[in-house]
Order: C-alpha cells, then structure tokens, then sequence
C-alpha cells in the first residue's frame, strides 16, 4: 500500500475493518431517486464489493465526518444525478465536487458534527466518531437535523436561494421551506 507506513499495515488494529469507516453504495438502481449514498459503519463490520469504503491517513475525525455530511447532502446527490446511473465507482466517485473543508468556516464544523450524529447508531463500536455527541434517534430532531445539513451543505456549494428547487424537488429530500429556514439563520449569525 503505497503511502502507508509498513508498521501501519502491519498492524491488525489498523485494518479498516477493524474500525469504523464510511462506506458509499456501488449499484444504484437507475429509478432510484438518491444516487449517492453513504453510510458510516461501525468497527467490526465485514462488507463486500459492492459497499466500497473510504480510507483515511491522519486526517483529522472533523474531516471525515465533513465529508461524510456533503456526501449525505442534497446538493451532492444532485450532482450524483448528474454523473451516476446504475453504478457509483471511484472513477465516478472522484468526479463529483465536494466543497474544501475549511477549520475557519464554522458552517464546516456544524455540519461534521450532524453527519455524525445522524450516522450514530445507538449500537455498534463507533470508535472515536461518539466524540461527535450522541446519536440522533427522534425522528422530529432527525428531519430538522437532517434540514440544516442540508442548508449548510447549499451554502457550501454556493447555491443561490433561485436554486433549491432544482436541487430539492424530491419527496425523499428536506423542503425547501426547512432548507430556506435553516439557510436564514446561517446568513443572519443566527445559529446554535
């Protein structure tokens, strides 16, 4: 493995299934109404082909857990659409934009910390991911969360207000009414 020190792999602690990852779904069926979809799975989960897996050298939790929540965004899946139709490989996968985290940008750090409550499970071995705060299980506070990663990830991509419809008419989605809402409070300063 190029770029990883020996005594890394080596290590049986450190191989990614011993630990908690983000996976993202290879088939996509072409009328499904998501194309990109991913998934944090916890430490000791075997997975197939068809759930490839993301690999991080020290790169800090705040960062995958960034990533995590623009992959899980509306905008991304957007642009999923744009590229994917009944499968979601590495050379598609790379093409899609993501948004650069910025450690400055407190948007950045509010939507890592939904992504990974939102991909908390209340059981499984999530290693360091908890340190994110607990699970989000109420369905209520699940669809608000999951409304303002969305708000943010808009505002990350740089989506004019004209946009969100585009981007939010499906059923399967936040509306754009909740997205509008948590979108205001951002611009304004008017956050948690």
């Amino acid at each position: 493995m190029r770029g990883i020190p020996r005594d890394v792999v080596a290590d049986a602690s450190t191989l990614p299934a011993r630990n908690p990852r983000i996976l993202i779904r290879d088939v996509v069926h072409s009328s499904n109404p998501r194309k990109v979809w991913a998934a944090l799975a916890p430490a000791d989960v075997i997975v197939t082909n068809k759930a490839p897996y993301l690999v991080f050298l020290n790169t800090p939790l705040i960062v995958q857990a960034y990533l995590l929540g623009v992959l899980g965004s509306a905008t991304c899946d957007w642009f999923g659409h744009l590229r994917i139709n009944l499968n979601l490989n590495f050379f598609i996968f790379n093409t899609i934009p993501i948004p650069l985290f910025d450690a400055r940008d407190d948007r950045a750090a509010r939507l890592a910390t939904l992504a990974g409550r939102l991909a908390l499970m209340s059981e499984g071995d999530y290693g360091e991911w908890v340190a994110l705060g607990r699970p989000i299980e109420d369905p209520g506070e699940r669809a608000e969360s999951i409304a303002e990663l969305d708000a943010i990830a808009s505002l990350l991509y740089g989506l004019y207000d004209a946009q969100l419809e585009l981007v939010f008419d499906r059923p399967t989605r936040s509306s754009v009414a909740d997205v509008r809402r948590y979108r205001e409070k951002w611009l304004a300063g008017d956050v948690v």
